[in-house]
């Protein structure tokens, strides 16, 4: 008898250790349920405060949006149309390179017939010279 008293308090023990760890649990979820509401409460409170200057700083990117695109979109074609010309100067740049090389070109072969010209008549004067 003495045995099975022994092992029904050791039972009630364990139950009694139990029922203070659910005690003790049920104390802290408490806790940590306040404070998640504390938090959430300060968190909305705070949303509260910023919500209207937030909104307002969204309204004011909406509006100057449009305006923005505009400008970007003549910016853009201001940049197109520099480039356009930019390759239309090059074009006439290499145009006008491949002038100066044919007529460097022509003024070298008139030198040259110049100097054969002048090699000519100097040994057609130098003949005359001997008749």
């Amino acid at each position: 008898m003495t045995d099975i008293l022994t092992e029904v308090r050791r039972q009630v023990n364990s139950l009694d250790r139990q029922a203070k760890k659910a005690e003790r649990y049920q104390k802290l979820r408490g806790e940590m349920k306040d404070l998640e509401l504390r938090l959430a409460s300060v968190e909305y409170a705070n949303l509260a405060r910023t919500g209207p200057r937030r909104r307002a700083s969204s309204r004011r990117r909406r509006t100057r949006s449009p305006g923005l695109h505009a400008s970007l979109s003549t910016i853009e074609a201001a940049i197109e149309e520099t480039r356009a010309e930019a390759l239309s100067s090059e074009r006439e740049l290499a145009l006008l390179q491949h002038q100066v090389h044919e007529i460097e070109n022509s003024l070298r072969q008139a030198e040259h017939r110049v100097e054969m010209s002048r090699t000519q008549i100097t040994a057609l004067t130098e003949q005359r010279g001997r008749t």
